[in-house]
């Protein structure tokens, strides 16, 4: 292999790169030779050398993926293999690339060093984040935006995987983290709420506004939560109090219930039951007539009365038995008449558009997650109506739904 590593085709070096991995441990001669391949011309050498060197234990491994990284960090492929050999070294690696100006500045490390500090949040390791955080007191003010980009991708990795010390680390923030931090929720707050700015951008803002607490973000987010709002900015409002584990958010919401829309209710609905602990408020709601529950969705009411805890299972069963084992062809028997009525093609476009669009697709309207409708009318007037107002009678198991409950207590519902 050693000799083949030296070879005069870029193709025979860079198989030789991936079989040095077979001897790597026992040839100090080949691990020299790979430290030395990252100064080859060849992209397609650097990309398998990225790979390999993640079998490769030491600084001097971390040094040369460091050299890989500065060479060509523009090309996605070369970012993921050196993030693929970056475990276990993604402190030394990150400090290596974030504290030398000259690698920092070369193309693509800004993006390598967001995604290695989230490698660092989804770890855990005290360690990593502390060099992590460590490395923003050392940036200039000229590399502001790279501070933010770090301080996005560590925060991020934290929450994907729920660990506490994002909670810590961000109530607790302090010198160059707690600046950037600052700075951001201020930039964000007033970008969220600027009604004559681009929707895109303030979506934007409204998801940097998670990085902070709940205390520093839920009154803008609370303020977007306004009816006058485009719909896209409330939903992403909604979703962002979800991201908070504090007991507050069900209360908020349920404040605000009267003035949602239903589509906002049906968002505001997947965050109330998205966490264990908001459910015996969102009962509290329901007992208080604060939040009907003909306004939630009949598989969530199955699932309170289903729950694995006793004390919410037996709660629910005693507020919406009735209400949800009710069979609904009662229902359908009182609209009945309805079908007797002459039927107004473009309103009945106007309430496709805004009811049942955001499952079903029909005249190139609307999105193909539910059951397809282009031969609805085959069904005739009856089984229309049957099936707008009894739609679980009958459901082809593609369209079932299901719940599923995270490692980290999260509720999600929806079609697999």
């Amino acid at each position: 292999i050693l000799p083949r590593l030296s070879d005069g085709h870029p193709r025979v070096r860079e198989h030789a790169v991936r079989l040095a991995e077979r001897v790597v441990e026992s040839s100090a001669a080949v691990r020299r030779r790979l430290m030395e391949m990252t100064a080859v011309e060849d992209l397609r050498v650097w990309y398998q050398l990225a790979f390999t060197l993640g079998y490769v234990p030491g600084p001097e491994a971390t040094a040369a993926l460091a050299d890989l990284a500065t060479r060509d960090s523009r090309d996605s492929w070369v970012r993921l293999a050196v993030l693929s050999s970056s475990a276990g070294r993604v402190g030394d690696l990150f400090a290596r690339l974030s504290t030398d100006p000259e690698r920092r500045a070369a193309d693509g490390v800004d993006v390598l060093l967001e995604q290695l500090a989230e490698q660092a949040g989804l770890h855990g390791r005290p360690g990593e984040i502390d060099r992590v955080v460590a490395s923003l007191d050392a940036l200039k003010s000229e590399d502001r935006r790279l501070a933010r980009r770090i301080v996005v991708g560590l925060l991020g990795g934290l929450e994907r995987t729920a660990n506490p010390l994002r909670r810590k680390l961000v109530s607790s923030a302090d010198g160059a983290l707690a600046d950037v931090l600052a700075e951001m929720l201020d930039e964000a707050s007033r970008t969220a709420v600027d009604e004559d700015g681009p929707v895109a951008g303030r979506l934007s803002a409204i998801r940097s506004l998670t990085l902070g607490t709940f205390d520093e973000s839920a009154d803008v987010l609370f303020e977007l939560l306004d009816s006058r709002q485009p719909q896209a900015v409330a939903v992403a409002a909604i979703d962002a109090l979800g991201r908070f584990t504090d007991a507050a958010v069900a209360e908020a919401l349920i404040e605000a219930w009267i003035g949602l829309t239903p589509q906002l209710r049906g968002t505001a609905s997947e965050v109330l039951f998205a966490r264990r602990e908001r459910l015996p408020v969102l009962l509290d709601a329901l007992e208080d007539d604060l939040i009907r529950a003909s306004q939630l969705d009949p598989a969530r009411l199955q699932f309170l009365l289903e729950h694995a805890d006793a004390a919410i299972r037996d709660r629910a069963k005693r507020l919406l038995g009735d209400e949800v084992l009710a069979h609904r062809q009662e229902v359908v028997a009182d609209y009945r008449d309805a079908l007797k009525m002459r039927g107004e093609i473009e309103r009945g476009r106007g309430v496709f558009k805004r009811e049942c669009s955001k499952c079903h697709r029909l005249e190139g309207v609307g999105y193909d997650l539910g059951l397809p409708l282009q031969a609805i009318k085959d069904r005739g007037a009856e089984g229309i109506l049957t099936n707008l107002l009894d739609p679980n009678r009958n459901i082809n198991p593609e369209y079932s739904n299901y719940v599923v409950v995270t490692a980290d207590g999260r509720t999600v519902t929806g079609m697999i």
